[in-house]
């Protein structure tokens, strides 16, 4: 089994089945093997491992069906050999067809026992063992899972922030968004995240809320000095999980985001300015033209141009959208216009079959224009 960071369901052999309220489980040895071990290293990330294991009781049933279809297979493929009419040839394909009905029910049957490991803090490995019903092995495996909170597909950022404050933030005012996400997916007590886009998702929610300050903040990177760049709160970010960003708790971000308000020059009353000021200030911003000096003019207009990663377009237009775009069209009345312009050179040729396919594509995406040209 591979070591990797996202949910598992490992369908194990009929040589390790599952024997219930029994303490001697072939299932139960070979899943805790599986789970401390890839080879002969330790295995890394335990916490996206989950198992499905035969019934004992049910198995002699299963192999019985399968021998005999095996045997009624040999006797199909000899059929020649044999020398068999077409009477019996019909009679050995009626055969294997009611033996096939039976394989998949026994399957079903069979393959019934969900297996999970659990743990309480440091405690021992605790396994859950559920008996399934349905019709398909993985399908039903799957919904026993999320239904059970014990496989999560997707997260409220107010159960996240409880996990975090639990385990992991402890006396630190920041963690890196790629360390959370190794530690749900290595360690058995923290909750089982399908894959990282739920952890993102959850960030995103959490962060873009009116009601940030219950959950956290995100920033892009923390300085030498402690202050963190590209702090974003209430506003959703673009999440990436590098070794940089980091979700930042409430009080920190809202201490950072208190101080830079500060810094930031106040416009004071004309009131409080000496009386010499005080017609230079109503000359200059009241009524400009006594003065002969112009009031600066508003900007209106926006427009740029980028460069996208072909492998990477969903991610890097994602950022362009949350980081740029929402910035300009939530302001009130403002319209955008958004224009994808692609340019692809293929120095041995677009094939005749890449042109059709791509040409009838841009007509019903309604593309205002596209032509193919000879280099």
């Amino acid at each position: 089994m591979p070591d990797e960071k996202s949910c598992r369901l490992v369908i194990l052999s009929p040589k390790y089945p599952h024997r219930a309220r029994s303490g001697e489980s072939a299932a139960l040895q070979a899943t805790q093997e599986i789970l401390e071990h890839r080879g002969s290293s330790s295995r890394l990330y335990r916490n996206m491992l989950l198992f499905l294991a035969a019934d004992a009781d049910r198995l002699p049933e299963l192999q019985q069906a399968v021998r005999s279809w095996l045997a009624w297979t040999s006797i199909d493929d000899e059929k020649e050999q044999l020398n068999l009419d077409h009477a019996t040839q019909r009679q050995v394909k009626n055969q294997l067809a009611n033996l096939e009905e039976t394989i998949t029910e026994r399957l079903r049957e069979t393959y019934c026992y969900l297996l999970v490991p659990t743990q309480e803090g440091t405690g021992a490995v605790v396994w859950q063992s559920h008996r399934l019903q349905g019709e398909n092995l993985v399908g039903r495996a799957s919904r026993k899972l999320i239904n059970d909170q014990q496989m999560i597909t997707s997260w409220s950022p107010a159960l996240l922030r409880m996990e975090l404050e639990k385990w992991l933030w402890k006396d630190q005012n920041h963690l890196s968004v790629r360390q959370i996400w190794e530690y749900f997916a290595q360690y058995l007590y923290l909750s089982r995240i399908k894959d990282e886009q739920v952890l993102i998702d959850a960030v995103r929610a959490g962060v873009g809320s009116l009601t940030w300050k219950d959950f956290f903040a995100y920033a892009s990177a923390v300085r030498d000095d402690g202050k963190y760049v590209g702090l974003v709160a209430g506003v959703n970010p673009a999440v990436t999980l590098d070794g940089a960003s980091v979700l930042v708790k409430p009080e920190a971000a809202q201490k950072q985001l208190d101080e830079e308000a500060a810094s930031q020059p106040d416009l004071k009353p004309a009131s409080s300015q000496p009386s010499g000021a005080v017609s230079e200030t109503l000359a200059g911003v009241i009524s400009p033209a006594l003065t002969g000096k112009s009031a600066p003019r508003a900007l209106r207009r926006f427009h740029g141009s980028v460069e996208l990663d072909p492998t990477r377009i969903g991610r890097d237009a994602g950022r362009i959208a949350d980081e740029i775009i929402a910035h300009l069209t939530s302001l009130v009345g403002a319209k955008a216009k958004i224009t994808l312009e692609i340019n692809v050179e293929v120095p041995n040729g677009i094939p005749k079959d890449r042109v059709r396919i791509v040409s009838e594509n841009c007509n019903t995406l309604k593309f205002k224009g596209h032509e193919f040209e000879e280099g």
